[in-house]
């Protein structure tokens, strides 16, 4: 089961990245950017089933 919520806690966090930037991880800004993507940092979710750690992309926010 720790597999699976990984993967999942993973794909949920890079669509949460990819929605607010409005665009997909490789793809570039038209005009204005809000923000880009930082690379990953690592995160611990507590569950029921017991600590899940993923990998949740960053993101900077341009000023």
């Amino acid at each position: 089961m720790g597999l699976w919520a990984r993967l999942v806690l993973q794909q949920v966090l890079e669509e949460e990245v990819t929605s607010w930037l409005g665009r997909d991880w490789n793809s570039r800004a038209g005009g204005g950017r809000a923000g880009q993507r930082n690379g990953f940092g690592d995160v611990t979710v507590k569950t029921t089933a017991g600590p899940v750690g993923a990998e949740a992309p960053e993101a900077a926010q341009h000023r």
